[in-house]
């Protein structure tokens, strides 16, 4: 008799395991640079304010997705209630942490309040977070990766 570990699968039904768990993160869906050079801030007009700098979106809403609040150009001085430095750190749970760890306690989908400067002003929006699109899949605790390296070259499946 085989005796199973409950990882895998017994007496050769390996074709009835379950899917690997597709994991969605959330993502603003856009690049940012961090606002550390004077020259740049005072560029701006942000005077004593901080944040960091929108660079690029991934989307534009054309996709059928929610249209994103934010656009190039725009300071995010403020994601979820969390005041961000011009590195992108900001106070939470007690800690200095970047803020992508306030992000990746959101749900994809959740509607965040965003503060923005925009154009010599301070605006407040809404900024519906998306699911993140890597082009290279993220590894998985767990799960076996689609691909094999052997002497530097790379095995994938077409």
């Amino acid at each position: 008799s085989t005796v199973s570990s409950g990882v895998g699968a017994a007496d050769g039904d390996e074709d009835q395991r379950r899917p690997p768990v597709q994991l969605q993160l959330p993502s603003l869906g856009c690049d940012y640079q961090t606002l550390e050079p004077p020259a740049l801030r005072g560029a701006l007009g942000l005077g004593a304010r901080t944040g960091i700098l929108i660079s690029r979106l991934h989307h534009d809403g054309s996709d059928g997705t929610a249209a994103p609040a934010m656009l190039p150009g725009d300071v995010l001085m403020e994601f979820n209630g969390h005041g961000l430095d011009e590195l992108g750190f900001c106070e939470l749970l007690g800690r200095r942490l970047h803020f992508a760890a306030a992000r990746d306690l959101c749900l994809v989908g959740e509607k965040v309040p965003v503060r923005v400067w925009r154009d010599g002003e301070e605006l407040e929006l809404e900024h519906t977070l998306h699911p993140a699109r890597y082009l290279v899949p993220r590894g998985q605790f767990d799960v076996r990766p689609r691909f094999f390296i052997c002497g530097g070259l790379v095995f994938q499946p077409l």
